[in-house]
């Protein structure tokens, strides 16, 4: 009887297996893409110039980029050289406008000593330009970044 009670059992087991109920769910994917076109620049490089700076030198922040004259608070530059070229310029762009958008700070990463520096970046009409901050104690090297403009219209 035991015997017949435990094969009705597991036949119950089975059978309610077989009913059971499936639930399921419809889902939708969706991907937006936007498409941007490349600005036409002058140049793709921003040359902030060339530095030379007394080793063990406090933190230089130079204040206002001009070609002839950079203006810094520091005793630790020897010299510079800053070419007339050391902006960017994009044709039909006012980066001064609300339409252009870039970041206001990048860093700099050294090729050899993998120190990183700083730079300001600024606007004035189509141009963009660049001011280095040198840390205390930085190292001879070609620092180099890059950075996105944005231009919506």
């Amino acid at each position: 009887m035991r015997k017949y009670f435990l094969l009705s059992a597991v036949a119950i087991m089975a059978a309610t297996n077989v009913n059971a109920t499936t639930d399921y769910a419809e889902i939708t994917a969706e991907a937006t893409v936007s498409v941007a076109k490349v600005l036409q620049c002058a140049s793709y490089t921003l040359n902030m110039g060339t530095f030379t700076i007394k080793e063990g030198n406090n933190p230089i922040d130079i204040m206002a980029m001009d070609t002839s004259s950079p203006y810094y608070d520091s005793s630790d530059i020897i010299n510079f050289d800053i070419p007339e070229t050391s902006y960017i310029s994009c044709y039909d762009v006012d980066f001064s406008s609300d339409y252009a958008t870039f970041p206001n700070r990048i860093d700099l990463t050294g090729t050899t000593h993998k120190q990183t520096i700083q730079a300001y970046l600024y606007a004035s009409g189509s141009e963009v330009r660049g001011m280095p901050i040198f840390p205390a104690d930085v190292k001879a090297d070609t620092y180099t970044g890059s950075f996105t403009i944005t231009y919506t219209y």
